[in-house]
Parts: C-alpha cells; sequence; structure tokens
C-alpha cells in the first residue's frame, strides 16, 4: 500500500497516507504495529486451526490479546475516530484487514470496546469493505470448517484402525 499511494497519490487520495513528515510517521506506525504485532499474533494464534483444522494454539492467545489491548488503548488515548486522525488512512485499511481475519475466525472481540466501536466504523464507512472482504470471510470459514471435518475424519479412521490391530 506505501508502494501505491507513494507512486500514484493524486490531491484527492493524499490523506490515504500523508506527505507531511509527521503525520506520514503516525501512519507507518500504525501499519508497522498491524504487520509485526497484531497480524503476528492473529497469524501464531490461529495457525494450527487455519492449517490443519485443529484449536488455536494457547500457548499464543496472550500475545494476540496483548496487542488487542494496545489498540484499544491506543483508540481510547487518541481522541479522534480514525487510527491516525479524523479520516482512515491505510493503516486503517491495513488494520482492518488483520480484523477481518478475527472475525473469519469467529473470534470475539467485543471485550475490547473501542476496538469494536472503530471496526464497526471502518466496515460502515470504507467504501469496498462489503466487496473485498465479506465473501473472503466466509471462504476463510469455509475452509477451516472443511480441515475440521478431514481432520474429524482422519481422527476417526485411525481410532478404527488401531481398534482392529489389538
Amino acid at each position: 500500500m506505501m508502494y501505491v499511494m507513494n507512486k500514484y497519490v493524486t490531491e484527492e487520495t493524499q490523506y490515504l497516507y500523508p506527505t507531511d513528515p509527521e503525520e506520514r510517521a503516525r501512519v507507518d506506525r500504525m501499519l508497522f504495529f498491524d504487520m509485526g504485532t497484531l497480524y503476528h499474533a492473529i497469524k501464531e494464534y490461529f495457525a494450527p486451526k487455519m492449517h490443519q483444522g485443529l484449536p488455536p494454539d494457547p500457548d499464543k492467545e496472550n500475545l494476540l490479546k496483548t496487542s488487542l489491548d494496545y489498540l484499544d488503548t491506543f483508540l481510547e488515548t487518541g481522541g479522534v475516530p480514525y487510527l491516525c486522525g479524523e479520516r482512515y488512512t491505510i493503516a486503517d485499511i491495513s488494520v482492518l484487514a488483520s480484523i477481518t481475519e478475527l472475525d473469519a475466525m469467529d473470534y470475539s472481540y467485543k471485550c475490547y470496546g473501542e476496538v469494536l466501536r472503530w471496526s464497526q466504523r471502518m466496515k460502515e464507512n470504507f467504501p469496498f469493505y462489503k466487496e473485498c472482504c465479506e465473501e473472503g470471510v466466509e471462504m476463510t470459514r469455509a475452509r477451516v470448517k472443511q480441515l475440521e471435518q478431514d481432520l474429524k475424519k482422519q481422527l476417526e479412521k485411525e481410532r478404527k484402525q488401531s481398534i482392529t490391530k489389538k
């Protein structure tokens, strides 16, 4: 997103990735938080579920909760409707993509009130959310459900084989 904005920015879209160094630093901060902390925590926690149909890794949930706590506090103390100000930026779009992964995994983040309100605001105000994300959420849910069913069949097959060997 940074590259696309640098290459194709127009006066009309400049708010998405400001050129002012201080404003851009705020956007970069949240982009890097998303990439290095939030999305990383989501990926680590849900890796067993996404790749094998196993339950999420309980040892990694604390990292996810800590990341969501940070985001919730950041939004609470920021005093603005979006991560970096009065308008959404590419940082909001990036973090929304990560939060949408939580939706796809049916992970409730209702206890993070500011995150919940911010995500609802983004989903309502980002014009392409439904078009870009809702189908992907359903596809991810279906894929995970299939993995879980496949794992259950495999375990049942192995159980039956172990019974017949006895």
